[in-house]
């Protein structure tokens, strides 16, 4: 099976848990020895061991896990690399080769998942579709008439439209599956089919589906809109380091600055002292509310509240009295690429505005909270 990935942020785990998955494996080279690996894939499209089996002759089993959702593989001996995309709950029937011959690539076929099967047919369509992009990419880098390439633009947007019309049906059967999330994510166009994009991502949010896959996908879909003066601001409850819950819909009434920041994180360290200036500033506007979410730490996810509320006691910061985003759900609900990004949001609720990056002096950083808490 062959996978275009989507990038991910996956963790590594030391041994499959959580979703069942049963596979019935058939080597046909009996030259094939050792062990077969599953692993999931991680941001760099490589595999993280996960779970083996011992290859053994003739038809043989392997009962295992998966963590959650996702992209995976069936490294065999580390010589043949099988994609699988599992929910769990998969009974795949594998026949492999499991040796790579010297003259050509290793075959294997991988029956019982009918989310890969459409995913494979939606892929190969895809490929096709690519090949006439190519052809016209080619036409229009040759020729230096505008008329021309006027042309060629509008029968590129045509054969975008019409490939999106072609494959949607298909792709919407897919639902929330892993093959769903992908084959969304890298065989449409969110300028074309913008409105499913957003159904998908709606559905996952609502599913409570915290796969990384599922939270990447989130996240790439808000990423343009959240922030933009008007839209809702997605609502939240997190706990701080005291325990104490803080759910954003109960701060209407009051104009909040939303900081997604992380220990590890300089700009964020350097942006501090000016918003520590800005919070003295408006100390008297019972209608102003600082919120600092720590997110996208390094550390396991048990271990996050007794390193940040170290980190906070060592630095002096006790004063942010942050809230834990310890899975990043919350971070990836608001399209969050990067921090410090910091969000504007006004007393019903919705935002005014957002910005990336520390501005430079502590002046600056008083200065562009000023802009939208004294308007």
């Amino acid at each position: 099976m062959r996978l275009l990935i989507l990038g991910l942020l996956v963790s590594f785990v030391s041994r499959a848990q959580g979703l069942p998955v049963e596979m019935n494996i058939t080597l046909t080279n009996k030259e094939a020895k050792g062990k077969i690996y599953l692993e999931q894939i991680n941001d760099r499209g490589f595999g993280e061991k996960i779970d083996s089996v011992q290859i053994a002759g003739g038809p043989f089993a392997f009962q295992t896990s998966i963590p959650e959702p996702g992209i995976y593989q069936l490294n065999i001996a580390n010589d043949q690399q099988i994609g699988l995309l599992l929910d769990g709950g998969e009974k795949l029937v594998i026949k492999a080769e499991g040796i790579t011959p010297e003259a050509k690539a290793p075959e294997a076929s991988v029956e019982g998942s009918e989310a890969m099967k459409v995913f494979n047919e939606l892929q190969d369509t895809y490929f096709g579709f690519m090949g006439k992009v190519k052809d016209i990419d080619a036409k229009f880098r040759s020729s230096s008439n505008e008329a021309t390439r006027a042309k060629l633009r509008e029968q590129y947007l045509e054969l975008l439209k019409n490939h999106n019309a072609a494959i949607l049906d298909k792709v919407k059967s897919l639902g929330t599956s892993a093959a769903g999330i992908l084959a969304t994510n890298n065989f449409l166009s969110s300028e074309v089919s913008g409105e499913y994009f957003d159904e998908l991502a709606g559905r996952l949010q609502k599913e409570g589906n915290k796969s990384r896959l599922a939270m990447l996908f989130v996240q790439q879909v808000n990423k343009d809109k959240m922030g933009q003066p008007g839209i809702e601001a997605p609502d939240f409850t997190l706990r701080n380091l005291k325990g104490e819950v803080v759910k954003l819909s109960e701060l209407r009434g009051k104009l909040v600055i939303l900081d997604f920041w992380a220990t590890w994180c300089g700009p964020c360290l350097m942006s501090f002292p000016g918003m520590k200036k800005a919070m003295e500033k408006y100390a008297d506007r019972d209608d102003v509310a600082f919120v600092y979410v720590n997110t996208f730490e390094r550390v396991p996810v048990e271990t996050t509240k007794e390193y940040v509320t170290s980190f906070v006691d060592r630095r002096g910061l006790s004063y942010l009295n942050p809230v834990l985003d310890e899975g990043h759900e919350v971070a990836f609900l608001y399209g969050v690429e990067s921090i410090p990004t910091r969000f504007y949001i006004d007393k019903e609720g919705k935002f005014l505005s957002m910005s990336r990056g520390f501005a430079g002096t502590d002046d600056a950083v008083v200065e562009e909270v000023s802009q939208w808490l004294d308007k």
